[in-house]
């Protein structure tokens, strides 16, 4: 069986409170992919975390959002395809994918909000 592989671009919504090491993750069909991002913040275990997914010549669009609850998914059909996870000890938030497929090629955005974010603007 030919075996494809999909490329997950990564990007991070740039802040001073978001970082990630990881530029790209390639992976192959019907395999699983993670993506880390990194907040360092104060306030990390409050935080809310948004995931987008930019797919090629298409506007981003909001995959879920979490703080310390279950992720809300703006689509009941990406709770099959993704899941979300903080590691407070870490202050990292991991985004995988489940069964990989050409689809899942895009950028995904990590962002962040908290009540100080909201209180600056």
């Amino acid at each position: 069986e030919e075996c494809c592989c999909s490329k997950l671009l990564l990007w991070l919504w740039y802040s001073q409170v978001l970082r990630q090491s990881q530029t790209s993750v390639t992976r192959g069909v019907r395999k699983t992919a993670r993506i880390q991002c990194h907040v360092s913040t104060m306030s990390f275990s409050s935080a809310y975390i948004h995931w987008y997914r930019q797919l090629p010549e298409e506007s981003p669009e909001r995959i879920l959002y979490f703080s310390s609850e279950k992720p809300v998914y703006d689509r009941d059909s990406d709770k099959r395809k993704f899941e979300a996870e903080k590691e407070l000890m870490e202050s990292t938030c991991t985004l995988t994918i489940k069964t990989v497929n050409q689809n899942d090629s895009a950028t995904y955005y990590c962002t962040y909000w908290d009540d100080t974010t909201l209180a600056k603007h």
